[in-house]
């Protein structure tokens, strides 16, 4: 397993060109921040202000167009990173492979012998409550199996850091707030990096050990909030509300002056 890595982004700028007679669009101007490693980070932001793009250009999927990503002091690999997995809201299980085989995905990938591959994959299923549904396909699952199952393929691929793109926003209230709890259990056995970016500012206040505030278009940081929180956190603890309504005005602010 690689040991979680800190992620330092420096200036992170996204400026897409002018085309067929469009003018051109700063997406992302300036964002500076770290996710410490073996922390969670979550980035919250109104709709279009750049949340999805930062966590592309971070996973080495488009480039920027100006500054710095760096984990532990190395620039990420362009078109994908080892170092680098990115869990997304719609799961992208391949439907043909089984549990296990789309668990074992990324050490495919990386040419562990099958032998290896399997064992590891056991593993997992192992820790993540898989091991009854190994040989069952994506189109069996409930959306949590499935959204687990997503995540112990990125963890298993071993990487340093953990970007989660509105893993659970699919999810109804219930499951979805199952799946925080998961999260968190699988997170303090592995303290993995985790950069999490979601609408939903109670999962923030949950998850986080600090919030980054973006803005709308172009995405900038706003503030970042330290949440000095106990862990397990409750939904009606004063704290997590007070956190979760000043995290609310901000974004209420920010769309009010339309920046």
């Amino acid at each position: 397993m690689t040991m979680a890595a800190t992620l330092t982004i420096r200036e992170l700028g996204k400026t897409y060109p002018a085309a067929g007679g469009r003018p051109s669009v700063t997406v992302l101007d300036g964002v500076s921040f770290e996710v410490a490693a073996g922390s969670i980070v979550s980035v919250v932001g109104l709709n279009g202000s750049g949340k999805t793009t930062l966590l592309r250009i971070i996973a080495g999927l488009e480039p920027p167009s100006q500054g710095s990503i760096r984990i532990d002091g190395r620039p990420p690999v362009p078109g994908g990173s080892d170092g680098i997995g990115l869990v997304s809201q719609d799961v992208a299980l391949l439907p043909w492979r089984t549990v296990r085989d789309n668990i074992a995905l990324g050490l495919e990938l990386k040419g562990l012998p099958a032998a290896r591959r399997a064992e590891l994959a056991r593993e997992y299923e192992e820790a993540f409550g898989l091991a009854d549904w190994s040989n069952r396909y994506p189109k069996e699952l409930s959306g949590g199996m499935r959204q687990k199952a997503a995540i112990a393929r990125t963890l298993a691929a071993g990487p340093g850091v953990v970007l989660m793109d509105e893993p659970f926003s699919a999810l109804d209230c219930q499951t979805r707030n199952r799946m925080q709890a998961f999260l968190l259990d699988v997170w303090a056995k592995r303290r993995v990096t985790i950069l999490f970016v979601t609408h939903n500012i109670e999962e923030a206040a949950l998850l986080s050990d600090r919030i980054v505030v973006i803005t709308p278009k172009p995405g900038r940081v706003e503030e970042i909030v330290p949440v000095a929180l106990p862990r397990p956190r409750l939904r009606t603890d004063t704290a997590v509300n007070m956190l979760r309504s000043r995290i609310f005005e901000t974004l209420g602010r920010l769309g009010r002056d339309g920046r």
